[in-house]
């Protein structure tokens, strides 16, 4: 197989979108075929689309599910993070901010048990609105410094931007 018919590791990171620590793991354990060409991780792309495929859930809604219970299992110590120890952002915010969006984080996982992708994409974009409104008010902003709301993401076009209730 030609060099260029492979993927480097930030490549098949991006596609599948997790990491690249995730991906360097899951070809040092054989769940993805890879060759090792000067030192550089190579990926096979039938491998990466093997093994995308066996997930449960596409690979956005994987990332997603992967977030959530990353957030959910570790919400008692996120306020031992150093931004919160030093006093740059004030731990009641953030323990408001995670209460307002754990509904939507439930939600989602609540919605990919039964594969109701529908759902899941409203639990997500109610996610993306409640970051989008506590890094608007909580977020350091550097003098002369102009903030905007930044552009909905890949997986929120479609979907309404009606209120969630």
């Amino acid at each position: 197989m030609d060099s260029l018919e492979l993927l480097t590791v930030k490549q098949a990171a991006a596609e599948i979108m997790m990491s690249e620590q995730s991906i360097r793991r899951l070809a040092k354990t054989g769940k993805l075929a890879s060759l090792n060409e000067d030192g550089q991780v190579l990926i096979k792309p039938e491998s990466l689309e093997a093994y995308a495929a066996a997930q449960p859930h596409p690979p956005i809604y994987m990332c997603t599910l992967r977030a959530c219970q990353q957030i959910l299992g570790k919400s008692q110590r996120l306020k031992m993070y150093s931004p919160y120890k030093s006093g740059k952002l004030p731990v009641d915010s953030y323990e408001a901010h995670l209460e307002r969006s754990r509904p939507h984080m439930e939600a989602l996982i609540s919605a990919l048990k039964v594969k109701d992708y529908a759902a899941a994409d409203q639990a997500r974009e109610g996610m993306w609105r409640e970051r989008i409104d506590y890094e608007m008010l909580y977020a350091p902003i550097e003098a002369g410094e102009v903030r905007q709301r930044p552009e909905k993401p890949d997986w929120a076009t479609g979907l309404d931007d009606a209120p969630l209730n």
